[in-house]
């Protein structure tokens, strides 16, 4: 894995971690979309990763 797939991962992790801290209820909501976001941005090799990872967080916070 290259390092900003690596960065993109830990991100996703922080994140869902903070999720199941405010309340495990989203974990089932929210793992099916995380994952199938994880397998594409781990493919790529383009700065279009940062764009998908901006997307998740806009997505949690609204």
């Amino acid at each position: 894995m290259d390092f900003l797939a690596k960065k993109v991962m830990k991100q996703i992790r922080n994140i869902t971690q903070s999720l199941i801290m405010l309340n495990p209820m989203y974990l089932d909501y929210f793992m099916p979309h995380l994952f199938s976001m994880m397998i594409p941005i781990i493919m790529m090799k383009t700065k279009f990763k940062l764009g998908i990872i901006s997307t998740i967080e806009v997505t949690i916070l609204l």
